[in-house]
C-alpha cells in the first residue's frame, strides 16, 4: 500500500485517454481498506486533459471516480493551469464512506463536457467534493452538481436539466459569479452560504431559480424568469427580458427588493421589514402588469423607519393584500404607484 502520484514538475501537461468496451472509459478508484492518497497534479504552466468513453451499456461512464476507502484516503486532481474533461457517458464522483472524498483544484479554466453517444443525449456531471475551482465552463451537461470550498466563477455553460451549485465551507461562504452566458433548462439551486451571488450576464437564460442561502443576490435573465425559494440576508435584484414570477414569499430582514421586467411581474407576499434596523425598499418596474396575491410590506414594528415602495407599470397594478410602510417608532415609508396605461387596485 502507498500513495499513488502522477505529477509533472515543469510545465508539462497530463493527458489521460480511455475507451472501454465493457466498463467506464476512465476509472479512478480508491480501494475499500486503503487509506493512502491518489494524486494527479501539474505545476508551472501544466494542464490536465481527460478524455473518456464508456461502454455501450447503461452503466459505462466516461469518467468514474469512486472513493470508498475506510481509512481517510483522498483522490485529488490538481491542475496548475487548466483542466478539460470530456466524458462520453457522464462524469461521476462517488464517495461511499464519511470523511473520504474526491477533490479537484484548478488554478485556470475548468471545462466540463458530458455527453452520451449511445443515446445522443447529454449526460450528468457530479463533482461534489472539496473542490477549489477558479472559473468553470460547462460545455454540455444534463444534470450538473458542483461544489466549491470558496469562490467560483461560471463561464459559458449549457445545462439541459437541473443545476446545483454550492460554494463556501463551514460558516464561510463563497461568492458565485459569472463571466459567460449560463443556460439552464431545469431548476437551478444556488447556495453561497452567506456570500454574494451575482449572475448578471444579460444573455443568461434560467428557468426556475431557488436561492438556498446567500447575502446579496443579483440575477439577470434574457426572457421569462421564475423565482422559487428565497433565503438571503441582504438585497435581491432580478432583471428579466420577459416576465418575473415569484412562486414563494420574499421575506428579507431590512434588505432591498428590486424587480425589473419587460413583461408582467407576479408575486405573493414581499416583506422587507427590519428587525431593529430600518426596513428595506421595494421597487417593482414592469413593462406590462404588476400582480400581487399577497401583501407588500416595508413596515417596521421594532426600532426603525419603514421603507419606501415604488411600483411603475405600463399596465394594471393589482395588490390584493394592500401595502404597508408604517413604523411603530420612526417614520413611515413613501408609496409611489404609477400606471401609465392601466388602473391601480390595492
Amino acid at each position: 500500500l502507498g500513495n499513488t502520484t502522477i505529477r509533472t514538475l515543469g510545465n508539462g501537461n497530463i493527458d489521460l485517454e480511455g475507451i472501454s468496451a465493457t466498463q467506464h472509459g476512465i476509472s479512478i478508484l480508491q480501494g475499500t481498506f486503503t487509506g493512502d492518497d491518489i494524486i494527479i497534479s501539474t505545476s508551472g504552466n501544466g494542464s490536465i486533459t481527460i478524455n473518456g468513453e464508456g461502454n455501450t451499456s447503461e452503466l459505462g461512464r466516461g469518467l468514474n471516480i469512486v472513493n470508498n476507502a475506510s481509512n481517510g484516503g483522498i483522490i485529488s486532481l490538481n491542475s496548475a493551469q487548466n483542466l478539460a474533461i470530456n466524458a462520453d457517458g457522464g462524469i461521476n464522483s462517488l464517495v461511499e464512506l464519511p470523511g473520504d472524498t474526491f477533490n479537484v483544484t484548478v488554478v485556470g479554466l475548468a471545462t466540463l463536457n458530458a455527453f452520451d453517444s449511445r443515446s445522443n443525449n447529454l449526460a450528468d456531471i457530479e463533482l461534489n467534493g472539496n473542490n477549489n475551482f477558479s472559473t468553470v465552463s460547462i460545455i454540455n451537461g444534463q444534470n450538473v452538481t458542483l461544489r466549491d470550498i470558496n469562490d467560483i466563477n461560471l463561464g459559458d455553460s449549457n445545462i439541459n436539466g437541473n443545476f446545483n451549485i454550492t460554494s463556501g465551507s463551514g460558516t464561510l461562504g463563497g461568492t458565485i459569479t459569472d463571466s459567460g452566458i449560463i443556460t439552464v433548462g431545469g431548476i437551478t439551486n444556488l447556495n453561497s452560504l452567506n456570500a454574494d451571488i451575482t449572475l448578471d450576464s444579460v444573455n443568461n437564460n434560467f428557468s426556475t431559480v431557488n436561492i438556498l442561502g446567500a447575502d446579496n443576490v443579483s440575477l439577470t435573465d434574457i426572457n421569462d424568469f421564475t423565482l422559487g425559494t428565497v433565503n438571503i440576508s441582504g438585497n435581491l435584484n432580478v432583471t428579466a427580458g420577459g416576465e418575473i414570477i415569484a412562486n414563494s414569499n420574499i421575506n428579507l430582514n431590512g434588505g432591498n427588493v428590486d424587480l425589473n421586467a419587460t413583461g408582467n411581474v407576479s408575486v405573493n407576499d414581499i416583506s422587507t421589514e427590519g428587525n431593529n434596523q430600518n426596513s428595506g425598499k421595494i421597487i417593482i418596474a414592469s413593462g406590462a402588469q404588476v400582480n400581487s396575491l399577497g401583501t407588500i410590506s416595508t413596515a417596521n414594528l421594532s426600532s426603525g423607519n419603514g421603507g419606501d415602495v415604488t411600483i411603475n407599470s405600463t399596465g394594471d397594478i393589482v395588490i390584493d393584500g394592500g401595502i404597508n410602510t408604517s413604523s411603530s417608532t420612526g417614520n413611515g415609508g413613501n408609496i409611489s404607484l404609477i400606471s401609465s396605461l392601466g388602473s391601480i387596485n390595492t
